[in-house]
Order: structure tokens, then sequence, then C-alpha cells
């Protein structure tokens, strides 16, 4: 009853929850269908999803450039809908922070609304700063080099994901206040 770490045993959250679920996070139901594509060929499909871990994309962690991604969403119904494009990061490999316990965290997301067979896109932004670990030793929050999955999903499963790869020292992103 007194324990409150999230991360211990299968975890607390969608962020540390390691067990198996009911609904996913994010998961809700619609009374049309959505198709989720890659917009400039940016996103390999899941089918190619094992050939991104060995050529992902780059970034260091001391740039302020950032990895732009678009999508586009289509209403294959015949009733107007809404959708929700969630953004997500998750660790695969971060030698400088190996204890870290975390499973996914939410990057961004935004909320569709579309006619019957329209279509929008939806862009997001991916920087080093925004790959960020707690450091469990000092509680700051940083920026760790390693590999990390980036997975866009409307909370019903991975729909489109790839590799970002995020090079040079770790770096501060924000210090734990003491």
């Amino acid at each position: 009853m007194t324990e409150m770490e999230l991360d211990v045993g299968p975890g607390r959250g969608y962020r540390f929850y390691t067990g198996p679920t009911v609904f996913p996070f994010g998961w809700g139901l619609s009374l049309t269908s959505f198709t989720y594509l890659p917009v400039d060929g940016r996103w390999p499909s899941l089918a190619a999803a094992a050939s991104a871990l060995t050529t992902p994309s780059a970034l260091d962690a001391t740039s302020l450039r950032s990895l732009e991604y678009a999508v586009q969403v289509t209403n294959n119904g015949s009733v107007p809908g809404d959708d929700v494009v969630f953004l997500f990061f998750e660790p695969v490999d971060t030698p400088t922070q190996p204890e870290s316990r975390l499973v996914r965290q939410l990057l961004d997301y935004q909320r569709v609304h579309l006619a019957p067979s329209a279509s929008t896109t939806v862009s997001f932004s991916v920087s080093a700063r925004s790959l960020a670990l707690v450091d469990r030793q000092s509680g700051d929050t940083v920026s760790a080099p390693g590999a990390y999955r980036v997975v866009v999903t409307n909370g019903a499963g991975a729909l489109l994901e790839q590799v970002v790869s995020l090079r040079g020292e770790q770096t501060l992103v924000e210090a734990f206040p003491r």
C-alpha cells in the first residue's frame, strides 16, 4: 500500500506497464474507419520495421535540428468521424541510461474531424529534446544517446513506426529541482 513507484513490478500507467491490457492507451470506438498513410515516404511500413532498425534516422543530442514526419489520415466510412493520432517514442537501446524502465512516452497528439472520404495531413516534429529520459541517479531529465522507436498510432496498435538514432553526448534537458 505504501509502494508509490510507477515502474515497480509490471508498472503503473501506460508509460511503465508491461502486463496485458484490456484496452490500450487511447483506444476508442468509432462509427467509421480510418487509414493512415506516410507522406513523402518518410515512414517505413510495419513490414519494413525490421530493416528500419539497421538504417535509422539520426539526430545529434546537442543539435536543435528536428525530424519532421507527416501522416495522411483518410475517413473510409460513410459518416463523419473523429480520430486521434498519437505520436509515441519507445526506448530501444539507451547505453547511458540502461536502468530506464520506460516502455513508451507520449510525444504529441492531434485530433482530426473528417467528413466521409475526406483526408487531412497530420505533421509531427521530433527533436533530441523530445526524446528525453529521467536519469534514475540524479532525477534530471536528459537527452540520452541511443535508439528510440517513434510510433504513430490511433490507440488500437502501431500503424507507422521508425527507429531514430540519437548520437553524441548525454545532455541535460531539465534539472531536477533541488
